[in-house]
């Protein structure tokens, strides 16, 4: 069986048309006041983080002392401060014949400062050694938090001829 429907007149065309078009309008008006997710924008005064800007150095026997560099990321408006301090390894400080200078302090980043540098003596001692190396740490930090890496190796590298 076959169902023939009547021709709608015109304006019931004009309605549905004009009822279709209106619901189109208040959704997309309706989306443009639904809440978005904003985007993801880094925070404008992130907690700043102190840390060694390396996890390693080497450095010859005879080259003078070593320095490294000590990074703050996100400059502070206050004082920041960090402790550090060397710890033996392979390498000692108190040793016939020690290899370094033993070093610790505090190092204080005035508002605005951004990097520091820490200087450790090496001995050149005359003896033929190995390869040795020792640490150091930062650790204590005030005013930041403690980034990786807190913790670097100084690798010391004999300049003797051995027999």
């Amino acid at each position: 069986m076959v169902r023939h429907f009547a021709k709608a007149p015109w304006w019931v065309w004009s309605v549905v048309s004009l009822c279709v078009i209106c619901s189109l309008l208040f959704a997309v008006s309706a989306l443009s006041l639904w809440p978005r997710a904003e985007a993801q924008h880094p925070n404008p005064d992130p907690q700043p983080t102190v840390y060694f800007i390396a996890s390693s150095y080497t450095i010859g026997e005879a080259d003078g002392p070593v320095i490294i560099t000590v990074v703050l990321r996100a400059a502070s408006a206050h004082p920041v401060t960090v402790d550090y301090a060397t710890r033996d390894g392979t390498a000692v400080a108190v040793g016939c014949p020690p290899d370094y200078e033993h070093t610790e302090g505090t190092l204080i980043f005035a508002p605005g400062e951004t990097t520091k540098s820490i200087v450790i003596n090496i001995i050149d001692n005359k003896y033929c050694e190995p390869t040795e190396s020792f640490t150091l740490e930062l650790s204590n930090a005030q005013g930041a938090s403690l980034g990786s890496p807190s913790g670097c190796t100084i690798t010391i590298l004999d300049d003797e001829a051995c027999p």
